[in-house]
């Protein structure tokens, strides 16, 4: 339960009680009754925004797109059992990381694996809605190169993950110099594994494309390219900031 909800109830029980218990004419008493209706009316309202626990963080809202895949994940666990991982990774709404992961960054995702997360990259409060924030995805044991620009925001990483169907590519796209390069390094390390799980795959992604409109990204090794461009500056910066000697 969140802090604003258990001070809103422990002030409604403590009206409620003081109007069951105290001495004041019987005429008063409604006055207070009043009052406790429209204290625990804010407690559905709060209750209600607040469903899924998961607050706002940094001033931003859970994202739509976000709160599908939760909902999604859901079904998934439902028809899969407990044990089923949403993409491979676990879902998540937090500023929790590690010493290299940004002030301004929102974690989504962890992938279980050395502390590798994918997270919002908010700078600060310029972006409106983490709807329109860019994705990186962040590798703490990656001492050198920790940080990877992923997508511009939550429905291109989909888009570009429904095409991919393996989220460590994003480790290694920005690292690709060609394009041959990228489709020979596919084959050689991620295509078995993909083909292995293919029924599982099929299954999430059938459910992202039935639940969220994703967008048409044609090229996915010409569209990294021009992430990383889009991104140098930010990423020089972050390096210089949070990655040690």
């Amino acid at each position: 339960m969140t802090a604003p909800l258990l001070q809103i109830l422990v002030i409604s029980d403590t009206i409620c009680a003081y109007w069951l218990t105290s001495n004041i004419s019987y005429e008063f008493k409604p006055n207070y009754s009043f009052i406790a209706i429209i204290i625990m009316s804010l407690v559905v309202v709060v209750f209600i925004e607040n469903a899924g626990g998961y607050e706002m963080l940094k001033e931003y809202e859970v994202p739509e797109t976000l709160q599908r895949l939760f909902q999604i994940d859901e079904q998934l666990k439902t028809k899969y059992g407990e044990s089923f991982e949403f993409l491979g990774a676990s879902l998540c709404f937090e500023e929790e990381g590690y010493d290299c992961t940004p002030d301004e960054a929102i974690v989504f995702l962890w992938t279980g694996a050395d502390g590798d997360h994918f997270a919002f990259l908010t700078d600060g409060v310029t972006v409106d809605s983490l709807e329109d924030a860019p994705i990186l995805f962040i590798q703490p044991m990656d001492f050198d190169d920790p940080y990877k620009p992923v997508a511009r925001n939550l429905k291109e990483f989909l888009a570009l993950y429904v095409q991919l169907k393996e989220l460590y590519l994003f480790e290694w796209l920005p690292s690709y110099k060609t394009e041959e390069e990228f489709v020979q390094h596919y084959k050689d390390n991620f295509e078995d594994g993909i083909l292995e799980n293919e029924e599982e795959q099929k299954s999430v992604i059938s459910a992202i494309e039935q639940h969220i409109q994703l967008p048409e990204i044609v090229g996915v090794f010409a569209y990294i390219q021009e992430l990383k461009e889009l991104f140098q500056q930010r990423l020089q910066d972050l390096q210089e900031k949070y990655v040690l000697d």
